[in-house]
């Protein structure tokens, strides 16, 4: 069962059911801010160009948080991918090629994709930290 929330968050008979998203795109996770340091960064969206901003967010997130040790045969990949499984590609090798076709470096891409059989997959730990940025008035 996937979806954003482990648990049904309205009773049976709640009018509110029919506002519920059934099946979410995947990408909205990498448009969702928390605030911490390991979050996507935050982005204004636009209606008429949501599809291809959620792509962007995506390919923006996972170049920055995908880590691939090619001697070891490991990838590490953000945690967020591990919390919301159920939305993503379930087989681990599927999941790489997805993550893949997102990558900017294309040579690394292909290098993934014909080997996403015989990776291991590891999710990197979070870091809840709060994103702060550090500033400097000038007086």
């Amino acid at each position: 069962r996937g979806g954003l929330l482990p648990w049904r968050p309205f009773g049976s008979r709640d009018p509110r059911r029919e506002l519920v998203v059934r099946r979410p795109d995947p990408r909205v996770h990498f448009a969702l801010v928390c605030g911490s340091r390991s979050c996507p960064p935050v982005e204004v969206f636009d209606p008429a160009d949501l599809s291809d901003q959620l792509e962007t967010a995506a390919k923006v997130f996972i170049n920055a948080t995908t880590r691939i040790d090619r001697e070891a045969g490991s990838v590490e990949v953000s945690a967020i991918f591990r919390w919301y499984r159920a939305d993503f590609p379930q087989q681990d090798a599927d999941l790489l090629r997805d993550l893949a076709r997102r990558l900017y470096n294309r040579e690394l891409a292909e290098w993934l994709a014909k080997r996403a059989e015989r990776l291991s997959l590891r999710y990197r730990p979070y870091d809840w930290r709060l994103n702060q940025t550090q500033r400097s008035f000038v007086g």
